[in-house]
């Protein structure tokens, strides 16, 4: 049995356009994950900005914080960030809303052995 350590030489850390490629192009499911969960993230707190200018505007009657064409702007661009950029980055409650379905194991097909 050897007593001698191995000296490993100083690694330089990567630049971080190298480490932003690396986290683009992966394919590695915890990164991918971890993606998924920051972008949600961002267009949940960008989704929670156009709702607090709309909020503004409603505090009071005949309000001018924004014009009414771009309250209607803020209104539809709100319900497409909530759903399809929150909502949809996060499936997860999907498969549970399919899991309390009865029959959607047997319909679609799931062995009993997964059928937990």
């Amino acid at each position: 049995m050897s007593t001698e350590s191995i000296a490993l030489p100083d690694v330089a850390p990567r630049p971080l356009v190298e480490q932003l490629h690396q986290w683009v192009i992966t394919v590695d499911h915890k990164r991918l994950g971890i993606l998924y969960i920051v972008n949600a993230l961002v267009f949940l707190v960008f989704g929670g900005v156009e709702a607090t200018i709309m909020r503004i505007q409603l505090i009071r009657p005949h309000n001018d914080f924004v014009s009414p064409q771009v309250f209607n702007r803020m209104f539809t661009m709100h319900g497409t960030t909530m759903i399809f950029f929150v909502c949809d980055a996060n499936p997860v409650w999907i498969r549970k809303l399919l899991d309390t379905a009865d029959d959607w194991r047997s319909r679609y097909g799931v062995p009993a052995s997964q059928r937990f």
